[in-house]
């Protein structure tokens, strides 16, 4: 086993979730209803999850590897200043003063990730189609490498999910204390933050679709003068973000990335479809913070490693995807659009993951 590396782990989960989405996809086509599971298995699966990321072997020189040695010398650091987002300072040294060990830190980082997809799932989906969403989410790009390796991006998303279930149970202290702490997590997760404040304020018809209209055309008239600029920006904002934005990565090539433009805008086509046909304004709300973030996204497209911004949107494409098909008849042959979600989210996630 000590020769199992990294990629082997991750080439294993990608292989599976390809595997198991096919198998799901196959069961929902035989059936006039939808997959079930009980649902205390939803939570024992998670749990699963949880403790395959805790034990993937960590790679030299991988994110996961620096979030390691940050944790073991993180009362030697000189914590401050304007490249730390002190929130996760503050929740790293408080797992090394309870705990000194990195296997409980890296635990407790999973578990909230998990947790968080798990919470938004229960409270916003009905028993019927919450596995059904839960392999969706474990089975879209991203999903793994924010549990396993882009670690504080991924916690900052999942609280983000909590302070948006807390929200719409109209408990509001609780959303800015979730929100508050996602965006100290994270700096990233200010764009979400701003864009859920936006779309909950103005709900507009289709404003925000001109918006991710007007920044597509923007980054195709200007897109490397742009990306330039912003690059000097976050780089300016966040010295930690150098080595991504202006770092030579041979395995990463820069540039305008049509294969993320067309991911990207597969939701937002399927939303403006259906969201007619269930009259729901959270689904609006949800539909429109995607565009936002991902207009957002747009203006850096050219700039490398950016699908860690495309990712404040596309997290949230599993949701667009079910949730209409969760609350009423969408389509005439609903189990064969649901055979074929899981067969494209899993099958693009394969392909670019494991490449």
């Amino acid at each position: 086993m000590e020769s199992y590396t990294s990629q082997d782990w991750s080439s294993s989960w990608y292989t599976g979730i390809l595997v198991l989405a096919a198998v799901v996809a196959l069961l929902s086509l035989g059936k006039t209803g939808t997959v079930k599971m009980p649902a205390v298995l939803l939570t024992v699966f998670g749990l699963a999850i949880v403790l395959y990321f805790v034990n993937e072997p960590i790679a030299l020189y991988s994110d996961k590897y620096a979030y390691e040695s940050s944790f073991e010398q993180i009362f030697e650091q000189k914590v401050g200043g304007k490249t730390t987002d002190s929130g996760f300072s503050f929740f790293t040294k408080a797992i090394k003063a309870a705990f000194d060990s990195v296997t409980v830190y890296f635990f407790i980082i999973a578990s909230i990730y998990l947790y968080g997809y798990l919470k938004f799932i229960k409270y916003f989906f009905s028993k019927d189609y919450q596995w059904l969403v839960f392999i969706a989410i474990i089975c879209s790009l991203g999903f793994y490498a924010y549990g396993t390796n882009t670690l504080r991006q991924g916690l900052a998303l999942s609280v983000f999910l909590i302070a948006i279930v807390c929200q719409e149970q109209g408990r509001r202290n609780q959303f800015l204390i979730y929100g508050l702490s996602a965006v100290l997590i994270h700096k990233s997760l200010f764009i979400p933050m701003f864009g859920f404040w936006l779309v909950k304020k103005y709900q507009l018809k289709n404003n925000y679709l001109y918006f991710w209209l007007f920044c597509l055309l923007l980054t195709l008239a200007f897109g490397n003068a742009l990306a330039a600029y912003l690059g000097d920006f976050l780089v300016g904002s966040d010295n930690r973000l150098e080595k991504y934005v202006t770092g030579k990565n041979e395995t990463y090539k820069a540039g305008f990335k049509v294969n993320f433009l067309i991911y990207s805008i597969a939701p937002i086509l399927y939303g403006l479809k259906v969201k007619s046909k269930i009259n729901s304004p959270f689904y609006n709300r949800m539909l429109s913070l995607y565009i936002v973030v991902n207009a957002v996204w747009l203006l850096v497209i050219r700039i490398a490693f950016t699908d860690r911004f495309a990712y404040l949107s596309w997290f949230l494409i599993p949701f667009i995807f079910f949730y209409p098909l969760s609350v009423g008849k969408i389509f005439k042959a609903q189990n064969a659009v649901i055979a074929l979600i899981l067969v494209y989210l899993s099958s693009v996630c394969y392909i670019i993951a494991v490449k």
